[in-house]
């Protein structure tokens, strides 16, 4: 695996692009017998892979090409959701090895894996079973003691991501936030939420005004009023 992370992170394109179709070759054929702890060692390697990663061009791709083989249309919702969830899994146990000069293509990554989720759902027809699915595996990255800014940084782009799938999604893929906000500890994640996604306007735009917050405003109102 070792040598195939250090040909994934090559500059040399021709050997780039075969460490992937091998990669890709190697995940599609096992994904069904993979262990997590196999699927771990993969991650592993991929991490390391971006570690050397350099230019931005090469990392635009390589993080391109690793978030299409991990949500391929092909796969079952219980693959898909395994090869995700081990992904996770790694980003927040390695995040604290990352320094200031990596860590921008790395969120570069977890961007694009965010990407190609919302493809894969899209796909599914935003299926609330498979939605049900992946919020259980984004809370984990989403509701962290540690590590914050893993957290942060899917409240700042999960809208613009999901933007492209205003028309179709359904409100419900944003209810994860509502959860892990009365669940957290933290106000700064509290005020993250509220700020990138839950009062964001584009939130009232796709799917309207909330409506039992609109009754609440309208109870309040009539208790106020004092009459003539």
């Amino acid at each position: 695996m070792s040598k195939l992370s250090k040909n994934l992170a090559s500059t040399h394109e021709p050997t780039r692009e075969e460490a992937l179709i091998a990669l890709d070759q190697y995940i599609t054929t096992n994904l069904n017998r993979l262990t997590e702890i196999e699927l771990g060692k993969v991650w592993k390697g991929i991490w390391y892979a971006m570690w050397l990663s350099d230019g931005g061009e090469n990392q635009n791709n390589l993080t391109e090409q690793l978030a299409k083989i991990c949500n391929k249309n092909e796969y079952s919702v219980k693959n898909w959701i395994k090869i995700n969830e081990t992904f996770w899994m790694i980003v927040i146990r390695e995040w604290q090895t990352l320094d200031k000069w990596r860590v921008d293509k790395y969120y570069l990554l977890l961007r694009k894996v965010l990407r190609f989720n919302f493809r894969y759902l899209n796909f599914k027809n935003w299926d609330r079973k498979v939605i049900v699915e992946f919020n259980k595996m984004i809370k984990k990255p989403l509701n962290l003691k540690k590590n914050l800014a893993i957290s942060y940084h899917l409240c700042d782009i999960y809208l613009s991501e999901l933007e492209e799938y205003s028309d179709s999604a359904p409100e419900f893929i944003i209810d994860i936030f509502k959860q892990v906000k009365n669940e957290t500890n933290s106000k700064t994640l509290k005020g993250k939420i509220d700020e990138e996604v839950l009062n964001d306007e584009r939130v009232k735009e796709w799917w309207g005004e909330d409506e039992e917050e609109d009754d609440d405003e309208e109870e309040e109102d009539e208790e106020e009023w004092t009459g003539f």
